[in-house]
This record gives structure tokens, C-alpha cells and sequence, in this order.
């Protein structure tokens, strides 16, 4: 195709999740020409909890009512092999509210699309090039689009960021679930929390979460370093969860993103968000929230730019910065003593548990970060030392 006839826009955003739409959204309110570039066709299946905490959630200004399945206004956290369980007080908002990603991420596109931009699927992106002011990408088809910058919102295994330069993460947290449709009595018992079961598997913790008419169970390890059958310990953690009985069991794997980029966020005219860039919680191992605010920090942040790249570039980092790394390096911090030390953390639990939940509390809810409470904790780690 001469290079005349191949479709040119302002930006191009390869992903279809949150962090993708919301990025799309912000830069065609902008009224710049904006395509996303989805290798499925939607609606597509996702593998994910699809545990939306409210952090996130009140970033939005787009109604996703229609894909809510259920809202969490407490939490729960168990010890495994113990019979001792600590809640969160009960909120007066929603601390983890349920989704089905394939809806969720639906009307995300739609808002994006009711703006301007533009979706084409099945466009699996196979090559990147930067030439002069544009980058070209192709699919494997041999479909080919421009623009002038170019936002990898494509996950843990993003090709943009394999195609553009970035290395390989420095860790990753292996993870399955599976979505299961259990009796009315084992719904009942655990429709009216968000569960995490910390040590099953080692090194990492159990969740359930209640959709609308079945249970989203999962594992997942965050420091491993010895290898174990994630599949056993999902097994043990559905038997520990005594469940009656249950259909539909279907595993799905994924992996979770510990560390942001060493590259950075940023290289050229790409910018990466979400899982691609790292920024997924080590305590809670969770990316959707970052997803959805870096999404909507880089979109922000073209659509002022009026497509000067050296102040996109300028104010995304700035939202990096000021907002992500700080806070990620504290959590690591965290999840390091919370996974790694479970004897000290489950002492500091009982000595401690209401102070703690109170401060879990607050960051769910975006009232505070990790990082207010960095010389606390810090100095908890040399005493313990």
C-alpha cells in the first residue's frame, strides 16, 4: 500500500481494556484523531477478577452501571490454615465493585467511540517502525495505520512494548482463576464480601469474588521463587473453600506485571500504560485500577499537549513520577515483608489489625497511598531487621 493511502492519526492506542478506552476517551473528547487497535473482536472474554476498588472507580465519569454484577461495601482477609478472618468496617461507597470485563470494557469503547475515536479489530500488531514524525504499525494481515504517537495499552505480554524497545520485566506473578457457578448455599455465604486467603498459594493468597450468579476463584504467587503446580494449589484452595458442589470450571492463566519498565514509561513517540507499563499493585496484585488511571493520565496529558511531544512526554512523566513509582516502590517494600515473612505479618496482623485494615481501607478507597505510610513502615523493617 503506498504510503499516501495508509490511514494517519493523531494517536494510535493498541488495546482494547480500560487503560486503552480511557486513554482514547480523553484524546477524542480532545477532538484528535484517535484509533484503537484491538487484536480480538469485541466483546471478548478477559481473564480477570474483575475487582474494580474504588480508587479507580471514582475516577470515572462514565456510567457503567450495566456491568455491574455486584458492590462490595466490605472485605475480608483469612489466614490460611487458620481459623482467623479481619474485615474491613463497612463503607458507605463501594470498596470493590464487580464487573465481567467483556461488558466493562464494552461500554468503555462505546463512551471512547461516542467521542470520535475510532476501533478497528482483529488488528494483531506483528511490526513498528518509526519513521520521521510517524510510527507505522502492522498487523499480521499486512494492515497498516500511522500516527504521530502511539500509547501500548496491550497488557502484561504488550507488543508494543516488545516491538518498541523495552526489555523483558524484571518479575512477573504467575495466576489463575477460574469462574465457577456454585450451589445457592455457597453463593449465599460468600456474596456478601470481596475474600483474600493469604498463603495459599506460598508467596501469595486466594481470592474470591462474588459476581451475579457465580464465584470468580483464583491464586496467585508474587515472589516465586521455588517452582510449585500453581494448578494443585488452586485445587487445595477450592477444597479449603468447602463448596458444596460446582459446574463450569474452566482455568484461565495470566500473568501480573511486579516492577514498572527499568526502561521507563516512555521511549519516543510510545508511551505505555497499565500492565505494559508495570504499574500493577505488588500487595494486592491488582492492575485494573492502574490501568484505568494511567489510561486516563496519558490521554490527559496528549490531548493538552496540542500534539507537541515533548509536553506529553513532560506531563505523563510528571503523572509517573509524582504518582506511580513513589508509591510502587514503597509497595514493594510491603508485599516483600507481607509475602516473605509470614510469621512477622501475621504477629503484626494480631498485635496490629486495626490500624492496618484501617490503612488498607484508605488506599482501596483512594483516600491515601502506600507511600504515607512509607516512614512508618520503614522503620517497623530496620527494628525488625
Amino acid at each position: 500500500m503506498p504510503i499516501n493511502q495508509i490511514p494517519h492519526y493523531d494517536v494510535a492506542i493498541v488495546g482494547a481494556g480500560p487503560a486503552g478506552a480511557l486513554a482514547a476517551y480523553e484524546v477524542a473528547k480532545a477532538g484528535l484523531r484517535c484509533v484503537i487497535l484491538e487484536k480480538e473482536c469485541l466483546p471478548r472474554y478477559k481473564v480477570c477478577g474483575g475487582g474494580l476498588i474504588y480508587k479507580a472507580r471514582k475516577a470515572l465519569d462514565i456510567d457503567i452501571g450495566s456491568a455491574i454484577e455486584r458492590e462490595l461495601t466490605v472485605t475480608e482477609i483469612a489466614l490460611f490454615g487458620s481459623t482467623k478472618i479481619y474485615r474491613t468496617p463497612p463503607q458507605e461507597k463501594p470498596m470493590v465493585t464487580m464487573v465481567m470485563r467483556d461488558q466493562f470494557d464494552q461500554i468503555l469503547i462505546k463512551a471512547a467511540c461516542e467521542q470520535g475515536a475510532e476501533l478497528l479489530e482483529a488488528f494483531a500488531l506483528k511490526a513498528l517502525q518509526v519513521k520521521g514524525d510517524d510510527v507505522h504499525l502492522t498487523d499480521a494481515s499486512g494492515r497498516q495505520v500511522s500516527a504521530k504517537m502511539v500509547v501500548g495499552a496491550d497488557g502484561a505480554n504488550s507488543a508494543v512494548g516488545r516491538l518498541g524497545g523495552w526489555g523483558h520485566f524484571e518479575a512477573v506473578a504467575p495466576a489463575l482463576e477460574c469462574e465457577l457457578t456454585v450451589s445457592d448455599v455457597d453463593m449465599a455465604r460468600f456474596s456478601g464480601t470481596a475474600r483474600f486467603d493469604l498463603d495459599i498459594p506460598k508467596d501469595g493468597y486466594g481470592w474470591v469474588f462474588p459476581k451475579g450468579q457465580h464465584l470468580s476463584i483464583g491464586v496467585g504467587r508474587f515472589f516465586n521463587k521455588e517452582r510449585i503446580n500453581l494448578h494443585q494449589s488452586l485445587d487445595t484452595y477450592l477444597a479449603h473453600l468447602g463448596l458444596q458442589a460446582y459446574a463450569d470450571k474452566t482455568v484461565h492463566g495470566f500473568v501480573i506485571p511486579l516492577h514498572p519498565r527499568k526502561e521507563g514509561a516512555i521511549l519516543g513517540r510510545l508511551f505505555l500504560v497499565g500492565d505494559a507499563a508495570g504499574f500493577a499493585d505488588p500487595v494486592l496484585g491488582e492492575g485494573l485500577s492502574s490501568a484505568i488511571l494511567s489510561g486516563i493520565a496519558v490521554g490527559k496529558a496528549i490531548a493538552a499537549s496540542d500534539m507537541d511531544l515533548a509536553r506529553a512526554k513532560v506531563d505523563y512523566q510528571r503523572y509517573v513520577d509524582k504518582e506511580v513509582l513513589a508509591d510502587l516502590a514503597t509497595a514493594r517494600k510491603l508485599a516483600s515483608f507481607c509475602y516473605l515473612s509470614p510469621t512477622m505479618r501475621n504477629w503484626l496482623l494480631a498485635k496490629s489489625s486495626e490500624r492496618l485494615i484501617t490503612a488498607m481501607t484508605k488506599i482501596i478507597m483512594g483516600e491515601s497511598h502506600y507511600l504515607d505510610y512509607q516512614m512508618r513502615f520503614m522503620n517497623k523493617l530496620k527494628f525488625w531487621g
